[in-house]
């Protein structure tokens, strides 16, 4: 069973902020190309750049070839992983049974297609920028 390692990320830049709330130990976030999956992926991989994030691991098409080994000797981390739908299925990955089982870490899943990896544990949403100019996840069960 995936476990909560982080209830919130929150990022400041010039450009904007985001701050989320994780609600459970994997947390998918659907939605079409262009709606901020990716750039807030940038956003975090610049936060552990800098020192100010810790604790996350980000996989995405950068760093495919390696995407296994991270997984399985990661422990305590909050773990992204940015275009799933393409990068899971091309590591074998094909439900969400992999993260259920993994009792070291928790999820933040971003994917296109909203029903393809369905988790007891996981709750689904997608990102909605608020009158205040902040992005955060709508969940579909609020």
């Amino acid at each position: 069973m995936a476990i909560m390692i982080k209830s919130e990320i929150s990022i400041q830049k010039s450009v904007g902020s985001v701050q989320l709330e994780l609600k459970a130990p994997i947390v998918l976030i659907g939605g079409n190309s262009g709606t901020g999956k990716t750039y807030f992926v940038e956003l975090i991989k610049a936060g552990i750049d800098t020192g100010q994030l810790q604790n996350i691991i980000v996989l995405d098409h950068t760093n495919t070839e390696v995407f296994r080994n991270k997984l399985s000797s990661s422990k305590n981390n909050l773990v992204i992983v940015d275009n799933a739908d393409t990068i899971l299925f091309d590591n074998g990955i094909y439900n969400a049974k992999y993260f259920d089982n993994d009792s070291s870490n928790q999820y933040l899943i971003f994917i296109h297609q909203q029903g393809t990896y369905k988790s007891k544990q996981a709750k689904t949403g997608e990102f909605v920028r608020g009158k205040d100019g902040i992005i955060r996840i709508q969940y579909d069960d609020f």
